[in-house]
C-alpha cells in the first residue's frame, strides 16, 4: 500500500508543468488535474478570504480586458490628456490678436456752461515683426511636446499592465504547483499512519511525512497570498482596485518575447516618446531665440479719438500713434537666456539618448539571461528532472530506493520547476519592458 501511495504522489508532481515522457509504458494515470487550490478537497486548509476581498466573481480575466479597462480608467491617462487639452487651449490663444480699446473723454466740462468737450476714443496696438507667428508655433512645439508626454504615458500604463499581467499569471501558475504538492504530501502523510497502524512503518516515517506535509502547506499558503498580492497589484495598475479576483487566462509559454540586441535597440531608440519631447523642447528653444530677437522690434500703438466742442459746436477728430524706442532696453538678456536653453536642449537629447541605452543594456542583459535559462529549462533542465523523478518512483516501487531518495528526488522536481516558472516571470518582465520602450511607472506623479 505504501508503494502504490508513494506512486501516485510522484505521478503528480512529474505532471503538473509539463506532459510526462513516456507515459504510457510506465503505466501511470495523474491521480488529480493542475487545479485551483480551491478545488483541491481540504477546505479546512484553504487559506480564509479576507474582510475586504471581493464577493463575486469573474470566470476569467485576459490581458486584453485588463488593457481595455486601464484604456478607460487610468487617471494618469486622463491627466495626460487634460495637459494635451491645455496646451492645445494656450497654442490657440496666442495666435489671437490683441484686443482694442474703446474709451470716453470728456473734457473742460462746465466751460462756459456748456458740457466741454465729449468723445471717444479708440485704440489698437498692432503687432509687428511677425511675433504672433512667432508665438504660434512656440505653442505647435510645446504642443508637440506634449502629444509625446501622452504617447510616453499610454506605452508606460501598457508595459506596467502587461509586466504585472504575467507576474500575477506566474504567482496563479505557482499556487497551482504547490497546492499539487500539498495535497500530494497530505495524502502521503495518511497512508504512512495507515502504515504505521499496521506495522509496516515507523514513526520516523511518519514524522518525516507530516513535516513534509506541513511544509507543503506553507509554501502552498505563500503563494496563496502571493497571488492575491499580485492581484491587487494588477488591478491598481489598471485603474480598477474594485475588479473581483478572477483567474488570469493567457499562456505564458507561448508567444514568448526572442529579440536580438539590434532588434532591441531599433524598438526602444527609434520614435522614443522621450526622445520625441526633447526634440521638440529643441525646435521651441530655436525659435525661442527668433522670438526674442524679433521682441526688439517695436509694436505699434494707434489712437483715434472723435470729439465734439460744446462752445464752439465744432467736431474734432485726433490720431495718434507710437511705440517703444529701442535705446537702452533692447532685449539682451533674454536673448542670451534663450542661446543658453538651446545649448542645454542639444545635449538634453544626447543624454536622453544614452540614459536610455543604459537602461536597455541592462534591460536586455536581464532578458538575454532569462531566454537562454527558459531555453535550457525547457530543452534540458526539466525533461531530466521528470525522468530522475521517474526512475526514482519505479526503484522506490522496487523497494531499491529508500524513502529520503524519493523526498529529494521530489524536492529537485519541485525546485527545477519553481525556478523555470522564476525566469519565465522575468522572461515576460523584460520582454513587455522592451516593448513598452523601457517606459514603466505609470502611477507616479507625471513630469
Amino acid at each position: 500500500m505504501l508503494t502504490l501511495r508513494v506512486t501516485l504522489s510522484a505521478t503528480v508532481l512529474w505532471g503538473l508543468v509539463s506532459p510526462p515522457v513516456n507515459s504510457q509504458s510506465a503505466g501511470w494515470r495523474p491521480l488529480v488535474r493542475a487545479v485551483a487550490p480551491a478545488e483541491l478537497g481540504i477546505p479546512a486548509q484553504t487559506p480564509v478570504e479576507s474582510d475586504d476581498a471581493p464577493t463575486t466573481r469573474r470566470s476569467t480575466v485576459t490581458l486584453v480586458d485588463l488593457e481595455d479597462l486601464a484604456h478607460k480608467h487610468h487617471p494618469a491617462l486622463a491627466i495626460a490628456a487634460a495637459r494635451l487639452a491645455a496646451v492645445e487651449a494656450q497654442r490657440t490663444q496666442a495666435g489671437l490678436y490683441p484686443n482694442p480699446t474703446l474709451a470716453y473723454r470728456g473734457m473742460e466740462m462746465g466751460n462756459l456752461g456748456t458740457p466741454g468737450m465729449q468723445g471717444a476714443m479708440l485704440r489698437q496696438r498692432f503687432v509687428t515683426g511677425r511675433k504672433r507667428q512667432l508665438d504660434v508655433a512656440l505653442a505647435d512645439r510645446e504642443v508637440a511636446e506634449w502629444r509625446a508626454w501622452y504617447q510616453a504615458q499610454q506605452l508606460r500604463i501598457q508595459g506596467d499592465v502587461r509586466r504585472q499581467f504575467y507576474a500575477t499569471l506566474v504567482a496563479q501558475r505557482t499556487l497551482e504547483l504547490t497546492g499539487e504538492l500539498a495535497e500530494t504530501a497530505r495524502q502521503l502523510a495518511q497512508a504512512t499512519q495507515q502504515l504505521l497502524n499496521a506495522h509496516q512503518a515507523t514513526q520516523d516515517n511518519l514524522l518525516q511525512a507530516e513535516i513534509r506535509a506541513e511544509e507543503s502547506q506553507i509554501l502552498w499558503r505563500n503563494a496563496e497570498h502571493q497571488r492575491r498580492a499580485d492581484w491587487r497589484r494588477l488591478t491598481a495598475l489598471a485603474g480598477v482596485p474594485q475588479l473581483p479576483l478572477a483567474r488570469l487566462s493567457g499562456g505564458l509559454t507561448t508567444g514568448l518575447p526572442a529579440y536580438s540586441w539590434q532588434q532591441a535597440e531599433a524598438l526602444v531608440l527609434g520614435h522614443h516618446p522621450r526622445l520625441a519631447a526633447a526634440e521638440a523642447r529643441r525646435e521651441r528653444a530655436e525659435l525661442a531665440i527668433q522670438r526674442a530677437i524679433k521682441e526688439v522690434v517695436p509694436d505699434i500703438d494707434v489712437s483715434v479719438m472723435v470729439q465734439h466742442m460744446y462752445p464752439t459746436d465744432a467736431d474734432t477728430t485726433s490720431l495718434i500713434i507710437g511705440f517703444p524706442i529701442p535705446i537702452w532696453n533692447q532685449n539682451q538678456g533674454q536673448i542670451s537666456r534663450t542661446r543658453a536653453e538651446l545649448v542645454q536642449a542639444r545635449n538634453d537629447i544626447r543624454r536622453i539618448h544614452l540614459e536610455i541605452r543604459a537602461q536597455l543594456a541592462d534591460t536586455y542583459g536581464r532578458f538575454a539571461i532569462s531566454q537562454q535559462a527558459v531555453q535550457r529549462y525547457t530543452e534540458r533542465i526539466l525533461p531530466r528532472a521528470r525522468q530522475s523523478l521517474e526512475l526514482v518512483r519505479n526503484g522506490y516501487r522496487q523497494g531499491q530506493v529508500e524513502y529520503l531518495t524519493l523526498n529529494q528526488s521530489q524536492q529537485t522536481f519541485l525546485r527545477t520547476n519553481l525556478a523555470y516558472l522564476a525566469a519565465l516571470r522575468q522572461l515576460r518582465d523584460t520582454g513587455a519592458l522592451i516593448e513598452s520602450q523601457l517606459l514603466h511607472g505609470s502611477l507616479a506623479n507625471p513630469e
